[in-house]
């Protein structure tokens, strides 16, 4: 099994006690989405009604992802799912994504419907398809401790997203800025999935809600992407600063794919 995979590591962080979104993973069955693009596969309404039945267990909205992305740049098309109505066409849009993503797609073989956390977004960012901007974290772990961690949203990521209100930089950034205590907790967090899940090394994302911090996402460290100034940045030719790293064009590309 993909360790890269939510089915794979989101039973060992739940088992783990660590705070996780209600998350019910729904099974394909024999309905072969990888025709989707070309035809309606037989078994699709059937797979339909089972994400459907999950968006009831965790309740409207729902959070939708597969396995390994939820493409939430494209908000309103693709995680965001409002009502049953939209789930055909959003469950296309994450099929067509993870078909061009990266250099040989992502897999979509499992399928996640979550609960949608009560966040304190400072807007919405109008093309990310007015996806809404919270304070997240992504922590680095290196053989179960952690490395280094950074706030999720660069700000070049944020000016290109086209804010909803007047976005000031200096304040804006301070506004998502992790505190001491906050770093403290986290760490701890961030080390108890990686020992939980011991058989790689880890990059893990926070969501800050109006019920604490969530562990929303993990991915393989070396699949994940570091901000250019970091000294564990893997990029072969960093830009000199962050300003030189156009993000919307990365997104486009499919080359920065966070949850």
């Amino acid at each position: 099994m993909n360790h890269n995979g939510l089915e794979w590591w989101f039973p060992r962080i739940k088992a783990a006690g660590l705070p996780v979104p209600k998350t019910v993973i729904v099974p394909t069955g024999d309905c072969e989405l990888t025709r989707l693009l070309e035809e309606t596969p037989e078994g699709f309404a059937v797979f339909v009604d089972a994400v459907r039945s999950a968006a009831e267990q965790v309740g409207w909205p729902a959070f939708l992802r597969t396995g390994q992305t939820s493409n939430k740049h494209a908000w309103e098309d693709t995680a965001f799912l409002t009502g049953p109505d939209a789930i055909p066409r959003h469950i296309y849009a994450l099929v067509e994504f993870s078909e061009i993503a990266d250099f040989m797609g992502l897999d979509y073989s499992h399928w996640v419907v979550r609960e949608m956390l009560p966040t304190m977004p400072l807007g919405k960012l109008t093309a990310y398809r007015n996806m809404p901007l919270c304070r997240e974290f992504r922590f680095f772990t290196k053989d179960g401790k952690v490395q280094c961690y950074h706030s999720y949203w660069p700000e070049r990521a944020i000016r290109d997203g086209k804010p909803d209100w007047e976005w000031e930089p200096v304040s804006g950034m301070r506004a998502l800025e992790i505190v001491p205590s906050e770093v403290e907790e986290l760490t701890t967090m961030a080390e108890i999935a990686a020992a939980a899940c011991p058989e790689e090394d880890w990059s893990i994302d926070f969501l800050y809600t109006a019920r604490g911090f969530f562990l929303t996402d993990m991915a393989i460290a070396s699949r994940s992407w570091h901000w250019p100034a970091c000294r564990f940045s893997t990029t072969e030719e960093e830009p000199e600063d962050e300003e030189d790293v156009d993000f919307a064009a990365m997104i486009k590309k499919k080359e920065w794919v966070g949850e």
